[in-house]
This record gives structure tokens, C-alpha cells and sequence, in this order.
């Protein structure tokens, strides 16, 4: 017999252990060693195999023994279909993580598959079908990560056994059906993600069980009831977030609770009723997000208590009442109300958001100024004021907002000039003015503005010449409704002194209102003279007025002004489609004039300028009709006989010529003999009325 001392047999004992333990394994080792060369897709040109022993594979790890008990390829370009995949091959495996790959098919799972596995990641891959119920009976399970694939139908109920499970991602798929009630189960579980899939029904109140929830998503499905009271119970939750769904009801007063929430979005739903006033309570909050409800009433006025806010959106609801008047929140960096029914005033406080750095309130009711100080807030990149009802001026600090990018006040009631001074402002690239009652000058510096590329200044008053970098770079469209304005831009005028027929506007007003008795008198003592001698008296000629060029013309009878560049703008250099009529030797058109009055304008054919019996003609006409009036001969306004155009201005007759009323059956008919008789009755003594008139200037 051999005796061995003590530390001999000690020795002797643990190689002897390692031999069992070895032999053990031997059967799992084998296993592993086949199911790893019968899937092709391990080895896709990523993993590299350092030696013939899978344990050195890249995403490989092995217990003492050589067995597998983890394996990580996230991210590896793997594709191949995991329905091929024998889970039951690797009993020892403790963690899988296949996430963020090309993965398809289904998976093939069985009960007592991978009974020691605590983490599994198959996240957004291309895999389908239904999550295996057999996941329930991984009782070690701590992290379940199925998010970002194919997978239909409902939650299987049995997830519900996983009470070891801390994280839970089922987002992204296409699971249909309620949440099943057993999810209150999980009462160790830390993230519930079930965002983005087709679930409907109501939320189930067992949600509420779950007290160690840091984050609860269920945001973009279908959820219709209201949300339960019981979520006020989740007194850990940093993140609520149910944004995207059809919920409805008031929201309970109960998540003010929930005293470490740091997110809450509830988003695009249908939630009505009133902001509850204990959510103001909630002071670590961060995030505020309610756009897009149906929730009214006023927004308290201790919103100024949640000092740890950066962002406050409760744009698209019914709100309504003044902005409250406190606004101490230093880290606020989104404050979002638009499209409300906002009224009073902008409070002046909230220049005490320093940190500000977007600001909406357009779409609603605000009315008053915008506040000067307003301008302080030097953080602020976006700034939306429109659609309200603000009046007064812009404000001329308004260059100190060094930082802004977007300036939008359309749609108000504006007035005053545009400061000189957003020139200052340059990283603004939009700025929208248009619907004010903004007059003076475009400011030159406007142009200067190296990011701007969206302007738009139109219907307002401004006045003047469109800076020349401005008509180069942007629209018409940008100016229009702008009548005092000119440039080099389609549908506006020249810059050059605007003349009436060869009388400047500026001179020929005052000369009306002044010497207007003076001239009248005089007007008739000279009718009387010619009465008494008017067989001495020769024939007239028409003495047109001389303006530049040596152009003559001249307009008057008309509000005592018609400028010859609104003619010409009306009919856009009389265009073939104002063109309402042609007669013997000229063509009649149609102009709108800025004034809304309607003339019409009768032209002669530019082959006929030179021909004297035309000229004749035309001054025959203009001497005739300027002495006459009578009901039934169309009032003559003016004329005009420049080097390029010879026309005159007749009042516009609304339904057209005789000729077009015979030629139209329907008016034909209207017009009865009776009418037509009086017609040839009045066109008779209109003759009679011409002849005596031109007899009397003979």
C-alpha cells in the first residue's frame, strides 16, 4: 500500500474533480463544436478564427471547461435565417447578443432550451413570425432585447413567468392585441419598451404593480382608453412616454406623483380637460410635451416653478387667458404655445428665460406690443410671433438678438419701419414680415445678411427702391402688395421720377388744391368769351403739354390724375390679353388701374403713328369728345400721344358692345324690340349731339 501525505492527496482530489467536471462537459463541448460548423453565417469575413479551438473565435467566450457560455457578434454584418439555429446545442450559454444585424426567419425555441441564459439580444434584425411563448421559462432572464424586427401577432402571456427580468424592448415590431395584464408581474422590471407596434384596447392598471420602473414607452399604437390612475404608483419612473395613440379623458392628477419624472410626453392624442395644477409640482422635470390634444383652460400660473425645465410644448390644444407672468425658469431652452387662443399680452418677464433658445406663440390672440425686452434673450435662435394680433412698431433693439436664425411676425398689424438695425442679426437665413402695415424704406443692410435665403416682405407699405442685391436675388413674389415700392423686378415700376402725362405727381396735387376755384372761374369767363365770339374764333388745335423726350400727352377729368406708368403696368405694355375689341383704326383693352377703377383704353395700331390722316383722326376724336356730354356717348378721361403709343382713355362700358349683345343668343333675346327701338332712339340723338358740337367748334 502507498501512503500519500496530505497535500499529495489534496492534489490528487482536484485533478480528480477537474476530470468530472471536464467529462461533463464533454457531451455540451461536442454539441457546440457541430453547431457551430453547421452554421455557415458564424464566419461572414468578420469573425476571425485565431486557432481551430472555437473558444479563440472573435464574439466566443468559454467557461473553464471550453464550453460556450456567451457569445457576442452585435453588429457583425451576420445574415443567414436563425430558424436553422439549434438553441438546444449551447446549454451553458449565459448571454447572446445578436443585435443590429441581418437575421431572418423565425426562431426555434423549445421549454428547457438555454435554461442558464440571462441576457438575450436579437434586436433589429429581419426576424418574423411570433415571439416563442418558451421564452417564458427562461427563469434567469434579466435582459429581453426583441426590438427592431418582423415579429406579428400578440405578447405572449408567459412573459409574465420572467420575474428575474429587469429589461424588457419589444419595440418596433408588428404586435397587435392589448398588453397582457401579466406584465404586472414583473415587479423587478426597470425598462418597459412596446413602442411602435399595433397595439390597441386599454392599458392595463397592472402596469401600476411595476414600482421599480425607471422607463415606460408606449408611444406610436393604438391605445383608446384613458390613462390609468395607477401609473401614479410608478413613484421611480424618469421617463413616461405615450405619445401617438388615441387616449382619451383628462389626465389624472395622479402622476404628480411621480416626484422623479424627468420626461413626459403625452403627445399627439386626444386628451382633454385641464392642465392638472399638481404637475407644476413635479421639480425634476426636464421635458414637457403635450402638443397636439384637446386640452382648454389657462396654463397655471406656478409653471415658473419647475425650475429644472428645458422644454415646454403645448402647441396645438385649446388653451386660452393670458400668458402667465413668472417666468423663472433659467434652463428653459423650448417654449412652445402656439396655436392656442392665447390673449393679452406678451408678458415683458419673459426675458428672464436667458437660456431661451426657441420661442412660439404664433396662432393665437396675443395682442398689445412685442416687448423690447424681448431682445435680451441673446440665446435665441428661433422667434415666432405670427398670425396674432400685435400692433406697434418692431423693436428697434431688435439687432441685439446676435444669435437668431429665424424671425417670423407675419400676420399681425405691425407698423413703423423696419429696423436698420437686423442687419446686426448675421445667422438670420429666414425672415418673414409679410401681412403688416410696416411703411418706409427696405433697409440696405438686409442684403448684407450672408445666411439669408428666405424673405418675404410683401403686402405691407413699404416704400421706396427694393434694394438692388434683393431684386437680384430674390422673387417678385417677395415684394408684392407693396405699392410704393420700385426696382428692377417684374410688376413694379421704375425708380424714376412717376409722371402724369408729362406733369410730376408731387407738383400737379398741390397746383389742383390750390388753384382748383381760381381755375374754375376763369374756366367759365373763357366759355362766356367764346359763346359771344365764337365765329372769330379759329379752329382749335390741341395744344399737348411737353415732357422729356419730346413725347407729347395729356390726361385729365379723372381724380385728377392718371399716371401714364399705371396704364402701362395695367396692361402689361398693352398685351393681347386685355385686348377687348378691335375698331377701325385701333384696338380697345381692358385696364384695372391701381386705384380698382376700370378704364378702357383705345390704341392705335402702331402702323398708323405715322400716317397723318390717322393722327387726324385721333385729334378729331379727342377735340370732339372732350367738349361733349351726353348720356348715351361713353365719357372720354384723357389721351395720350407719345413716340410709342397714341390712345385714349374711355370710361369702361361693363357689358360690352351692341355688336356682342346681338351676337349672344341669350343676350339677343334679353335686348326686346321695345329696347332695341329706344336704342336706335338714343344712338339718334347722340349723332344729333356730335354734329351740333362739331358744328359749334367749326
Amino acid at each position: 500500500m502507498v501512503f500519500l501525505s496530505s497535500n499529495s492527496r489534496m492534489l490528487l482530489w482536484l485533478i480528480f474533480c477537474v476530470i468530472i467536471v471536464t467529462a461533463s462537459e464533454l457531451p455540451a463541448i461536442q454539441l457546440e463544436r457541430e453547431a457551430l460548423v453547421n452554421t455557415s453565417w458564424w464566419n461572414n469575413g468578420s469573425t476571425v478564427v485565431t486557432s481551430d479551438h472555437h473558444c479563440k473565435w472573435a464574439g466566443i467566450e468559454c467557461n473553464i471547461a471550453g464550453s460556450i457560455n456567451g457569445i457576442d457578434l452585435e453588429r457583425y454584418g451576420i445574415r443567414g435565417d436563425l430558424h436553422k439555429f439549434n438553441f438546444s446545442s449551447f446549454p451553458n450559454l449565459e448571454f447572446l447578443k445578436l443585435g443590429s444585424n441581418y437575421l431572418s426567419g423565425r426562431i426555434r425555441l423549445q421549454v428547457g432550451d438555454l435554461p442558464k441564459l440571462s441576457y438575450l439580444d436579437l434586436s433589429w434584425n429581419k426576424l418574423s413570425g411570433t415571439i416563442p411563448p418558451e421564452i417564458g421559462s427562461m427563469k434567469n432572464l434579466v435582459s429581453l432585447h426583441l426590438g427592431g424586427n418582423w415579429f406579428v401577432e400578440y405578447i405572449p402571456s408567459t412573459l409574465g413567468r420572467l420575474t428575474e427580468l429587469k429589461n424588457m424592448d419589444l419595440g418596433s415590431n408588428g404586435l397587435v392585441g392589448s398588453i397582457p395584464s401579466t406584465l404586472g408581474n414583473l415587479t423587478n422590471l426597470r425598462i418597459l419598451n412596446l413602442s411602435s407596434n399595433f397595439l390597441a384596447d386599454s392599458i392595463p392598471s397592472t402596469l401600476g404593480n411595476l414600482t421599480n420602473l425607471r422607463i415606460l414607452n408606449l408611444s406610436s399604437n393604438f391605445f383608446s382608453n384613458s390613462i390609468p390612475s395607477t401609473l401614479g404608483n410608478l413613484t421611480n419612473l424618469r421617463i413616461l412616454d405615450m405619445h401617438s395613440n388615441r387616449i382619451v379623458g383628462p389626465i389624472p392628477s395622479t402622476p404628480s406623483h411621480l416626484t422623479k419624472l424627468n420626461a413626459l410626453d403625452l403627445s399627439t392624442n386626444q386628451i382633454n380637460g385641464h392642465i392638472p395644477y399638481e404637475f407644476w409640482n413635479l421639480k425634476d422635470l426636464r421635458y414637457m410635451n403635450l402638443y397636439r390634444n384637446k386640452l382648454n383652460g389657462t396654463i397655471p400660473t406656478n409653471v415658473g416653478s419647475l425650475t429644472n425645465l428645458t422644454s415646454l410644448i403645448l402647441d396645438f390644444n385649446q388653451l386660452e387667458g393670458p400668458l402667465p407672468q413668472v417666468w423663472n425658469l433659467k434652463n428653459l431652452r423650448i417654449l412652445s404655445l402656439s396655436n392656442n387662443s392665447l390673449t393679452g399680452p406678451i408678458p415683458s418677464t419673459l426675458d428672464h428665460l436667458s437660456n431661451l433658445y426657441k420661442l412660439s406663440l404664433h396662432s393665437n390672440k396675443l395682442n398689445g406690443s412685442i416687448p423690447h425686452e424681448l431682445t435680451r434673450l441673446t440665446q435665441l435662435h428661433w422667434l415666432d410671433l405670427s398670425s396674432n394680433l400685435l400692433v406697434g412698431q418692431l423693436p428697434i433693439t431688435i439687432g441685439e438678438l446676435f444669435n437668431l436664425e429665424s424671425l417670423d411676425l407675419s400676420n399681425n398689424k405691425l407698423s413703423g419701419p423696419v429696423p436698420s438695425g437686423i442687419k446686426s442679426c448675421s445667422k438670420l437665413h429666414e425672415l418673414t414680415l409679410r401681412n403688416n402695415s410696416l411703411s418706409g424704406s427696405i433697409p440696405q443692410g438686409i442684403g448684407d445678411l450672408p445666411k439669408l435665403n428666405i424673405l418675404d416682405l410683401s403686402f405691407n407699405n413699404l416704400k421706396g427702391e427694393i434694394p438692388i442685391d434683393l431684386q437680384i436675388k430674390y422673387s417678385p413674389w417677395n415684394f408684392e402688395g407693396n405699392k410704393g415700392l420700385c426696382g428692377k423686378v417684374s410688376g413694379f415700376p421704375s425708380c424714376g421720377r412717376r409722371q402724369v402725362c408729362g406733369v410730376q405727381l408731387q407738383f400737379i396735387i398741390p397746383f389742383l388744391i390750390i388753384f382748383i376755384p381760381a381755375i374754375t372761374l376763369f374756366a367759365f369767363i373763357i366759355l362766356g368769351s367764346l359763346f359771344l365770339f365764337k365765329r372769330k374764333v379759329k379752329n382749335s388745335k390741341i395744344v399737348p403739354r411737353s415732357t422729356r423726350n419730346g413725347d407729347l400727352f395729356s390726361i385729365w377729368n379723372y381724380d385728377g390724375n392718371i399716371a401714364f406708368e399705371d396704364i402701362i403696368e395695367a396692361t402689361e405694355d398693352f398685351d393681347i390679353k386685355y385686348c377687348v375689341g378691335t375698331g377701325g383704326y385701333g384696338s380697345v383693352y381692358r385696364a384695372q388701374l391701381p386705384s380698382d377703377k376700370i378704364v378702357a383704353l383705345k390704341k392705335l395700331h402702331h402702323l398708323e403713328f405715322e400716317e397723318p390722316t390717322s393722327i387726324g383722326s385721333f385729334e378729331n376724336e379727342v377735340r370732339v369728345l372732350s367738349k361733349i356730354r351726353h348720356r348715351n356717348i361713353v365719357k372720354l378721361h384723357g389721351y395720350c400721344l407719345h413716340k410709342k403709343y397714341m390712345f385714349l382713355i374711355y370710361e369702361y362700358m361693363q357689358r360690352g358692345s351692341l355688336f356682342y349683345v346681338l351676337r349672344n343668343n341669350d343676350e339677343a333675346v334679353e335686348l326686346s324690340w321695345f329696347k332695341r327701338v329706344n336704342a336706335i332712339k338714343d344712338t339718334a340723338h347722340a349723332f344729333a349731339s356730335l354734329l351740333h358740337t362739331n358744328n359749334c367748334s367749326s
